[in-house]
Order: structure tokens, then C-alpha cells, then sequence
């Protein structure tokens, strides 16, 4: 008896312990949909029930056989509708065999070889499109391959700012960009979201659209601050003997307010106020077309 009591005794404390871990180190995203009902862990010791009979149901109302399923389901468990659907059926685009030929539609081969990524394109643009509302975006994963040379800074015995030669480095990226012409464009990605919508869910987001992920980013990238000059910097101290052979990678903007901005948006005071405002009127033209909806006004 005091053996068995002892084992259930260890197996409690186990079992406690390994739901705490899981809760704990479970990613940000499955948190806010594991969560435990009290009255699953009440505990209760009382005799074994006695056999009664079924009583009957009540007046007016089905038994649980006539219920119908759909009926029954509580509403937390159906399945969210897009805020922005697309209608993948309405457009007279073939389905493209993948991003690359988009791609290849949209721009000439020459320069597709100079800036883009091949390698995991559909994958890294849906990873990249979701980073850029988030605080890092790993260059790693981006689409096109990072903009050419280093980051280049404006430094005195006072204070150290962007340089203005720094604003060319991505002058190509965006005449990219204006090359576009949304009409061919808006469809082809119509044509392709399906594959886009399931690298989504195997991102990790099983029960959200990914154009809805795409104007909640564009959204925010339009609210991106404009900057009448160039943005102090600062260069974080680190504590090592060693000399830093990439320092540039590890500025930050001085002002706290930039600082906290989201990587995307962080891109955007990065290119220059130029760059930066050819971009937002092409994401405007885009969410315009994605939406059926004008872009809201910006303050």
C-alpha cells in the first residue's frame, strides 16, 4: 500500500512538472490557444454512480441523437473568415508553376540574377512579408539578395548619422519596384495565392490568411514616420577584447521612438526619404487592388 502510494505520488509531481515546461516553452503563437478550463482539473473522490434511468427530455426540445452537429459546435471552434479575401476563382491568370515565373513575367532575366534569391522563394517571401511587420527580419530568409557594399555613416566628434551616399545602395530595389505594373502583377499573385496561403499555415498560422498578414504589414509600413533629415545613430558598447569586423551591422537609431519601430519600417527610414515615399505610394496602389478598398488615410 505505501509503495503504491509513493508511485502515484511521483507520477503527480512528473505530470505537473511537464505541463508547466510545455506551457512555458511553448512558441508565442500556440499560447493563446492552450488554455485549461478549472473545471478540467477539479478532483473529486465519490461512490460509483447508481443506475438510474434516462430521463426523458424536455418538452419542445430534441434529443442529443436528433441534435444536429453543426448545432452543437460552439462557436470558438469555427473557422475565422478572412478580413480580406481573395478570390482566387475570378481571374482569367493561369496558375503560374511558382514565384520564380512570376517573377520572370514581371522583370527581365538580367536582372533577376542580379538581385533575387532563388532558393526557397515562395517560403522566404512569406516569411520575409510576416518579419517585416515584426522587430527583426533575418536577411537570411529575404527574397532578394541584400542591397550591395555596407552601411555607410556620417560621423563627427559629435554625433553620427546615416549617410546620404547610403540612400543609392537601394536605389535599384526600388526601380524594381516602379517597374511594376500592378495590373499583371495584382492578378499573378491571385493566381499564386493558394501556395502562398499554405506556406502561411505551415509558417505556423493554420487558422489566419496571409493577405490579411500582407495589409496588416502594408498598413503599418504606411505609417512609417517621415524623416526631414537623417536620423542620429548611436553604436551599443560591447564588452569583448576582441575588434568587431562588422560594427555597421550593430547601429541603432538614437531616438527611442525609431528605435522601437518594426524592422520594415526601420527599412524604410534606411533607403531615404525619397526611396522611402516611392515605395509607400506603390504599397498604397497595391493594398488598393489586394482589398477592393481605398488605402486608409495615414496621420
Amino acid at each position: 500500500m505505501k509503495k503504491t502510494i509513493k508511485f502515484l505520488c511521483v507520477a503527480l509531481l512528473l505530470s505537473g512538472i511537464g505541463l508547466v515546461a510545455y506551457y512555458f516553452l511553448m512558441p508565442d503563437q500556440a499560447l493563446s490557444i492552450f488554455t485549461f478550463p478549472a473545471q478540467q482539473f477539479s478532483i473529486s473522490v465519490s461512490p460509483p454512480p447508481v443506475a438510474a434511468a434516462k430521463p426523458a427530455p424536455p418538452s419542445g426540445l430534441d434529443s442529443p441523437v436528433d441534435q444536429k452537429p453543426q448545432d452543437a459546435q460552439p462557436q470558438s471552434l469555427q473557422e475565422p473568415r478572412p478580413k480580406y479575401p481573395i478570390d482566387t476563382g475570378n481571374t482569367t491568370q493561369p496558375e503560374p508553376k511558382d514565384a520564380l515565373e512570376v517573377a520572370q513575367t514581371l522583370w527581365p532575366s538580367k536582372l533577376l540574377e542580379k538581385i533575387l534569391a532563388n532558393e526557397n522563394l515562395e517560403k522566404n517571401l512569406v516569411i520575409t512579408v510576416d518579419n517585416l511587420g515584426r522587430s527583426f527580419a533575418s536577411p537570411q530568409l529575404w527574397p532578394l539578395k541584400p542591397a550591395p557594399g555596407k552601411f555607410l555613416i556620417r560621423a563627427d566628434a559629435q554625433e553620427k548619422r546615416i549617410d546620404a551616399k547610403n540612400y543609392s545602395r537601394y536605389a535599384a530595389y526600388v526601380q524594381l519596384l516602379d517597374k511594376v505594373d500592378l495590373k499583371i502583377a495584382v492578378p499573378l499573385y491571385k493566381a499564386l495565392y493558394p501556395r502562398l496561403q499554405k506556406e502561411y499555415v505551415d509558417l505556423g498560422y493554420p487558422k489566419a490568411y496571409f493577405n490579411d498578414r500582407v495589409v496588416e504589414v502594408i498598413d503599418l509600413l504606411l505609417k512609417t514616420p517621415e524623416m526631414g533629415s537623417s536620423p542620429r545613430l548611436v553604436l551599443p558598447p560591447i564588452d569583448s577584447p576582441f575588434k568587431e569586423d562588422h560594427p555597421w551591422l550593430r547601429y541603432e537609431y538614437q531616438d527611442e521612438e525609431l528605435e522601437s519601430l518594426m524592422s520594415g519600417q526601420k527599412m524604410l527610414i534606411r533607403m531615404g526619404a525619397s526611396n522611402s515615399e516611392r515605395v509607400k505610394a506603390k504599397l498604397a496602389a497595391l493594398r488598393a487592388l489586394i482589398t477592393d478598398k481605398p488605402t486608409p488615410t495615414q496621420n
